[in-house]
């Protein structure tokens, strides 16, 4: 078991941190997506991108697979539903995309989660140096 900052917020506390830091960076994709054509049909993978990376930093973190899996899937979903509702106000992405969207993006986010605490638990378990 890794010790945990009583301070940090727990699992909850970085859920909500990595939802808010992914979630403007995918605001941000999705502004220039609708300003810069040539970055507009890279968005949904860039944004499953984002998501990945946000699942594996909390996959890093987490304690279980549990909550590898159910964190990560969280912070990937919601910085993705995030992402995408932007570029749905700005009429830049349709109505379907939001599901779809944001569903490969709890998926994107667990399977970062999932990998990257498998690389956290094998590096704890290695004899140091």
């Amino acid at each position: 078991m890794t010790q945990t900052n009583p301070n940090d917020g727990g699992h909850g506390g970085r859920i909500i941190k990595l939802v808010a830091a992914c979630g403007v960076a995918g605001c941000v994709l999705s502004l220039i997506s609708k300003y810069v054509p040539a970055v507009h049909p890279a968005a949904g993978p860039g944004g499953a991108v984002i998501a990945l990376i946000g699942g594996a930093l909390f996959g890093w973190l987490a304690e279980s697979w549990g909550w590898a899996a159910g964190g990560s899937a969280l912070v990937g979903g919601l910085s993705a539903l995030i992402g995408i509702f932007v570029g749905w106000l700005l009429k830049d992405q349709p109505g379907s995309v939001l599901a779809f969207g944001t569903l490969g993006g709890f998926v994107a986010g667990a399977v970062g989660g999932l990998i990257m605490h498998a690389v956290a638990r094998r590096r704890r378990a290695s004899p140091t140096r």
